[in-house]
C-alpha cells in the first residue's frame, strides 16, 4: 500500500487595523501564493491554507513557517491519499 502524507496548513488572520500588521499579513500571503507557483503539487486552497504533499522533503512545509512572521498557524497532518471530488452548479 503506497500512503502519501499531506499536511495541511493554515495561518490565522489576525484581527486588528495595524498599518504594519497588515503588511506584515500580505507578505505571508504572497509568500504562501508563490510556494504554490514554485511547487506545482502545492495547492493553495485560500489565501491562507495550503495543502503540502510530504513526498520526501519538509523544504516547502519549513519556507511556509519561515512565511509567518508571528502569526499563529494550525496544521493537520493528512496520513492517506486525498479523492477529491469536483461538482459544478448548474443554474
Amino acid at each position: 500500500m503506497n500512503t502519501s502524507h499531506s499536511i495541511l496548513f493554515v495561518v490565522l488572520k489576525p484581527v486588528s487595523t495595524d498599518y504594519k500588521l497588515e503588511k506584515n499579513w500580505h507578505d505571508c500571503v504572497s509568500i504562501l501564493s508563490d510556494l504554490t507557483n514554485k511547487k506545482t503539487d502545492v495547492e493553495l486552497l485560500a489565501e491562507n491554507c495550503l495543502l503540502i504533499p510530504l513526498h520526501d522533503t519538509l523544504e516547502t512545509l519549513v519556507k511556509a513557517v519561515r512565511a509567518v512572521k508571528g502569526f499563529r498557524y494550525k496544521y493537520a497532518i493528512l496520513t492517506e491519499e486525498l479523492e477529491w471530488h469536483e461538482v459544478a452548479n448548474k443554474i
